[in-house]
């Protein structure tokens, strides 16, 4: 997705993972359209994504790949916005620039994301848990605008340092997604 980029003070160096497969109010005429609706519905939170372990940490981060993979197809950030912990400066951005490609009428095709490996880094912690993921990504064709020409970005293997945090001590946020170059 190219909308992702870290938007955070850098992090310590990760350990790399093995590259390996493994009720409206009121309506006005400037309302943003609708997210594309010829995508399935967004990805529904598994049970093993809650807690506060190790695994159920990984389990998140996979379900949160699942949430920016259906916020790329459809244009929907509602769902990004509902796992996302309200100072994570990277899923704002995500946000607001899918929201932006909306309003212009914009799209984006293809591009999804393939989970190759991911692991926590270092101890889990319910205040602030690194999870690293080693990503796939499709080919993407961006269209900015309704009319613009299409811009392409090419299909590559991009390792991101996903943080997220325990609220309530049982339900994970993200907290922030950082590429790692």
């Amino acid at each position: 997705m190219f909308l992702v980029a870290g938007c955070s003070d850098p992090a310590p160096e990760p350990a790399p993972l093995d590259s390996s497969p493994s009720a409206s109010t009121e309506q006005t005429a400037t309302a943003e359209p609708e997210p594309t609706s010829d995508v399935e519905g967004p990805p529904e939170m598994p049970a093993a994504a809650k807690g506060t372990s190790r695994k159920s940490a990984e389990a998140f981060v996979r379900y949160a790949v699942d949430v920016l993979n259906y916020t790329s197809a459809s244009l929907d950030t509602e769902p990004l916005r509902a796992l996302s912990a309200s100072g994570c400066k990277s899923c704002e951005a995500i946000s607001g620039a899918v929201d932006e490609l909306r309003s212009a009428g914009g799209r984006l095709e293809d591009g999804l994301w393939s989970i190759r490996d991911l692991g926590v880094v270092g101890p889990v912690n319910p205040e602030l848990t690194r999870v690293q993921v080693l990503v796939e990504t499709q080919r993407q064709r961006v269209i900015d605008s309704a009319g613009a020409e299409p811009r392409e970005t090419a299909a590559e293997s991009v390792l991101y340092d996903f943080t997220v945090t325990s609220v309530k001590v049982r339900d994970w946020r993200l907290n922030e997604i950082v590429e790692q170059r």
